[in-house]
């Protein structure tokens, strides 16, 4: 199975592995249609925000019983925005990642695990290492960081945080503009660090060829704050002008970004069919670390800027996940 995957990946026809323009040697395969990726468009920047709407709806009066609590202690709008910001954070980094370690330790859903070879494992100093950098970034530096931010540059802007929301389509608008933002966004920020002069930023990043969740926010300080940091939050806090949508919208870039590292892909099942798993994500991103060429953002973006060559050549989504299939057979 090893020898076959490792065949797989000598054939593939790469001119660079880390190049900003990757392309194949030969002529260029054919992309698929127009229609296909404004469709892919069309998905990813409707029904995240569609769904992201509904659960702002839902756990609204929840969030007000949670600031009413935070109130009554005396805390602030800078204080209630801060917390809420870390917790956001730390729990869903808690709870998706011990996930998938509980996969990954307890061989759980193995159908669904996306090919790793011995190659592919990673050493237990960097992983110590990674949870040592997330540790100091989420419970020390972030709080601070938010919390002197907020106070400086969005309070005052901001509606106060037990301010009701209730145009739930303006609130749609800004989902989709934050979806959009953060496409390109990133896109291009990651794009430009795979540049052979500004790849040492990404490096350590890449560093992760076979990745886990807790790989996602293993980054250098610049790309953390120009490539990861700035394309989410930017959107958002610049439409909604609310605490809760900007906590949602960062629960869902999270789960997003934890999900397409986690080296699972849960293709064909029901969550992903209604469009609440990020299979086609996953497979996308972890073709971009095991070969460390294309797939810069989403399918769609890096299909109009025509970078995902290599990944159109070896059959797209599906032709990955069948490499997959034949290495386990």
């Amino acid at each position: 199975a090893t020898v076959s995957v490792l065949y797989w990946y000598a054939k593939t026809p790469l001119i660079q592995m880390s190049s900003f323009t990757p392309r194949v040697k030969g002529p260029r395969p054919e992309y698929p249609s127009a229609g296909h990726a404004a469709k892919q468009f069309v998905l990813s920047t409707v029904r995240v925000p569609l769904l992201l709407t509904g659960l702002t709806w839902a756990v609204q009066p929840l969030w007000l019983q949670w600031v009413a609590l935070l109130r009554g202690w005396g805390w602030g709008e800078t204080e209630v925005f801060s917390l809420t910001m870390l917790l956001t954070h730390t729990v869903t980094y808690i709870l998706f990642n011990t996930f998938f370690y509980a996969c990954d330790t307890y061989n759980l859903l193995p159908q669904y695990k996306l090919y790793r070879s011995a190659a592919m494992t990673n050493p237990p100093s960097r992983l110590l290492h990674t949870i040592k950098e997330a540790f100091i970034s989420q419970i020390i530096l972030g709080p601070l960081i938010v919390y002197y931010g907020y106070d400086m540059f969005l309070k005052g802007t901001f509606a106060q945080p037990d301010e009701e929301l209730t145009d739930y389509t303006y609130l749609f608008i800004c989902y989709a503009i934050a979806k959009v933002t953060n496409s390109i966004g990133f896109y291009w920020a990651h794009r430009i660090v795979h540049h052979p002069t500004l790849y040492w930023i990404h490096k350590q990043h890449h560093s992760y060829v076979g990745t886990i969740g807790i790989s996602a926010e293993y980054a250098h300080p610049i790309e953390q704050v120009v490539a990861n940091q700035a394309p989410t939050i930017l959107g958002i806090i610049l439409t909604s002008r609310h605490p809760l949508p900007t906590c949602i919208w960062l629960w869902e870039r999270l789960e997003e970004t934890y999900c397409s590292h986690s080296g699972y892909a849960f293709h064909g099942t029901l969550l992903h069919k209604i469009g609440l798993t990020h299979s086609s994500g996953a497979a996308f991103h972890d073709y971009h670390h095991t070969v460390n060429t294309g797939n810069f953002s989403e399918p769609w973006i890096d299909w109009l800027f025509g970078t995902m060559d290599p990944w159109v050549a070896q059959g797209g989504e599906q032709g990955y996940l069948d490499r997959k299939a034949k290495a386990d057979a």
